[in-house]
């Protein structure tokens, strides 16, 4: 994996990802096909975080898996919110596998995030380790 950042050696750079609340819509009735549909802003961000993960050259990981997120320290909303689209993202590029393979999951604020970006590290957890849980 690589990074720019000397703030977060090994880590890679996505833009922030829209909450969960902006990212999906529900259908209204009368409208054909049912339940919830991804909105502009998430159609948007996963093109643009996309690029960027390629970009990034981001080594793919298989079986269990951790990650770490950070956000910056003065984003507003839920920072939980913001998990579930880089996760989709990760697995739909094939850079982890199904997300039943996601260990460990630890997202936190950090002053060094720039406001507008999300930055994340991925580690294969060996099944010696993953028993010790």
């Amino acid at each position: 994996m690589t990074c720019d950042d000397a703030n977060f050696p090994g880590w890679a750079t996505l833009p922030l990802p829209p909450s969960l609340n902006a990212a999906y819509a529900n259908r209204s009735l009368g409208t054909k096909g049912k339940g919830r549909f991804s909105t502009k802003a998430h159609a948007d961000w996963v093109h643009e975080a996309g690029w960027m993960l390629n970009a990034a050259k981001v080594r793919p990981v298989y079986g269990r898996y951790s990650i770490r997120i950070a956000v910056n320290d003065k984003m507003r909303g839920d920072i939980d919110n913001r998990c579930k689209p880089i996760l989709d993202l990760l697995v739909n590029h094939g850079i982890t596998p199904d997300d039943k393979f996601l260990w460990s999951l630890t997202i936190y604020r950090s002053a060094k995030v720039d406001r507008k970006t999300v930055k994340f590290r991925i580690e294969h957890i060996s099944d010696t380790a993953a028993s010790l849980w």
